[in-house]
Formats: C-alpha cells, structure tokens, sequence
C-alpha cells in the first residue's frame, strides 16, 4: 500500500511543480515612448509571487535588460504583472 502512495505522489510532482510557474509575454508595450517587448516569469514562493522581467527593444531586435523583485498584488493576474513590470522599467539591470 506505501509503495502505491509514493508512486503515485511521485507521479503528481511535475504537475504541482509546474503549477508555481507562469509565463506572460506582452508585446508592443509603449513605455515612456519607446516600443517594448516584455517576456515576465512569476514564481510562487509561498510567501509571496517573485517576479523576473525581461524588456527588449521592438521586435527583440536588442536585450535592454531585466528587473526583479518581490510583488505585492496577485501574480496570477495578467495586468498586474504588466503593470509591475512598466513601473520598473527605469529600475532595470544590464
């Protein structure tokens, strides 16, 4: 009976795995005059949603840099973590 309980807890683990990751890309995204594309990854550490963003020129013609951090509102939430991502923008690392 414990082996049936490991297999099968061992089976679901790519599935929770995969549920603390989700991935966005907002395209064509006008920040301060300037096209950007934007590739966003949110984990969920438990805690709370941790967010890395990736800005690129339009068209990913150049890699501009990328910012991360903590975010407070809800990670799961599209416009939320578009949103984080423009107000960081000027905080970007290269």
């Amino acid at each position: 009976m414990k082996k049936y309980i490991i297999v099968a807890i061992l089976a679901l683990m790519p599935v929770l795995a995969s549920a603390a990751v989700i991935k966005y890309t907002f395209s064509d995204v006008d920040i301060n005059g300037q096209i950007t594309e934007i590739e966003a990854v949110v984990k969920d550490t438990r805690k709370n949603d941790f967010v890395r963003c990736d800005y690129y020129s339009d068209n990913y013609a150049e890699w501009l840099g990328y910012y991360s951090d903590a975010i407070s509102g809800d990670g799961s939430d599209a416009d939320v973590v578009e949103s984080f991502c423009v107000d960081n923008f000027d905080n970007l690392v290269q």
